[in-house]
């Protein structure tokens, strides 16, 4: 069996672990720092009444920690996840090792 094979099975072991982790990372890793730049931008354009959008720089500040807290919230969700992903596929792969080793002579 090639490395492919095996990464392939372990992939359709865990599948729903996995994409959620890659979804929760896209929006923690790209997403949100990107609404946290636009608000910053947008923050900087208030001070200097160059503004696009119709917020205060209190609204802004208030959506600044808004999206602050969401990153959070979905760094605590991703971290039981991750951890409950990587050890249920670690612990199929020491149970199909084990059971390898000694089913030989």
């Amino acid at each position: 069996m090639t490395t492919r094979q095996i990464i392939w099975r372990l992939l359709r072991f865990c599948t729903g672990g996995f994409l959620a982790m890659c979804l929760l990372r896209v929006v923690v890793f790209g997403v949100v720092p990107q609404i946290s730049g636009l608000l910053t931008r947008e923050f900087f354009n208030v001070l200097t009444d160059q503004a696009q959008m119709g917020f205060d720089v209190y609204t802004l500040c208030a959506l600044m920690v808004a999206s602050a807290v969401v990153r959070v919230g979905f760094i605590f969700l991703d971290i039981p996840l991750h951890f409950n992903t990587v050890f249920a596929v670690g612990a199929l792969l020491r149970k199909n090792l084990l059971t390898h080793i000694l089913g030989l002579p």
